[in-house]
This record gives C-alpha cells, sequence and structure tokens, in this order.
C-alpha cells in the first residue's frame, strides 16, 4: 500500500495511475473531502490535516510508502 498526498497534482496524478498499472493500492490523503469524485475508482481517499493529528495517521501506519507531493500548484489552478 502506498500512501500519497498531492495525488490529483500535475505530478501526483500520473503517479497514481503508474502505480495502480503495476497493482499497488494507493490511498490518497486529502484536504478536499470531493477529491474522490476526480480521482479513479480503485484509489480510497482520506481526508487530512497535516497540522493536525488525526484519524488519518492509522492509513500511514503499515504503509509501503508515503509520498508527499502536496504543495503550491505549479501551473495555477488544475
Amino acid at each position: 500500500r502506498i500512501v500519497v498526498t498531492g495525488g490529483t497534482g500535475v505530478i501526483g496524478r500520473p503517479l497514481v495511475e503508474e502505480l495502480l498499472a503495476a497493482d499497488y493500492q494507493v490511498t490518497l490523503l486529502s484536504r478536499n473531502p470531493a477529491v474522490n469524485k476526480i480521482i479513479a475508482d480503485a484509489v480510497s481517499v482520506e481526508q487530512w490535516e497535516a497540522e493536525n493529528i488525526g484519524d488519518w495517521l492509522r492509513v500511514v501506519d503499515g504503509a509501503h510508502a508515503v509520498l508527499n507531493l502536496a504543495g503550491e500548484k505549479l501551473f495555477g489552478e488544475t
């Protein structure tokens, strides 16, 4: 299982698609709960706030990797 923040961005979206194609289980941590409407059904989405410890920590526990791609947008609105 791979956990990804920023999985709907310019870099994150194609990376998530590649991980799914390689048969990884992917979980996105997202600040936006509506993100599950724009990402593949094969991806699970958990709401998170990086500044606050919460239920999202259980998603990270036992993951093979955590990829942090969250940050400012590179090319304006996406």
